[in-house]
């Protein structure tokens, strides 16, 4: 379950320095950045949708990720 974490956390991590890239970079760029940040999200998402579908088949890991997840959102937003 422990990948199933660092997989969301990775592309969580990515779609946020993408968004952060449409912010610094020239115009005519963004759509190449638009298209990588929709991908990220796009698998954001389904690693969301894994955990999510563990925690309620049971999978004691997967039911205190989430708990870990805002703990780890916290400390990087810091």
């Amino acid at each position: 379950m422990a990948h199933v974490v660092d997989r969301l956390l990775f592309w969580r991590n990515r779609a946020e320095r993408l968004e952060a890239d449409l912010l610094r970079t020239d115009p005519s760029m963004h759509g190449l950045i638009r298209a990588k940040l929709t991908s990220a999200q796009k698998t954001q998402r389904a690693a969301f949708a894994a955990l999510i579908s563990a925690a309620q088949g049971g999978d004691p890991e997967a039911i205190v990720a989430p708990d870990a997840l805002v703990e780890e959102h916290a400390r990087s937003a810091a």
